[in-house]
């Protein structure tokens, strides 16, 4: 009964030594480093689906993550299943519209999520887990 006592009356870890702090960190990180390459590159992944003609795009351009889907009106073709591209822009903006959905027409949607956006949703969930993790440890520990 002494080894339960003493595991409740433990001190608990600061926050800088949690898995969940750190994981958010390089989440951060990421997104921050992502966003910076996309204001000065434009980076796309693109697969090809020759079964029903389409093509979906992944892509980070001038400070927003992309995804596009185009139906390709080629039949009969053989298509690469994965392309990757990427090129230098000439700058770009840094803050975007934090969300846009276009229909190009013929079949083709484009889908724009501005970084800076994605970063403040990111930040809300992880504080919020962060806080609401603090909150359960003091309750255990009282």
């Amino acid at each position: 009964m002494n080894g339960v006592v003493d595991a409740v009356m433990m001190k608990e870890r600061p926050f800088y030594r949690w898995k969940s702090f750190w994981l958010g960190v390089f989440v951060l990180v990421f997104f921050s480093s992502a966003w910076v390459r996309s204001v000065h590159h434009r980076d796309e992944v693109s697969l090809f689906f020759t079964s029903v003609q389409r093509e979906l795009t992944l892509g980070s351009r001038a400070g927003s993550c992309t995804l596009s889907w185009e139906e390709l009106p080629v039949t009969g073709a053989i298509w690469p299943a994965f392309v990757t591209r990427s090129r230098e822009r000439d700058g770009g903006t840094w803050f975007q519209e934090a969300v846009e959905i276009t229909d190009m027409g013929g079949g083709h949607y484009w889908a724009e999520t501005a970084y800076w956006f994605l970063i403040l949703l990111f930040l809300a969930a992880w504080l919020g887990f962060l806080f609401w993790r603090v909150r359960k440890q003091r309750e255990i520990r009282r």
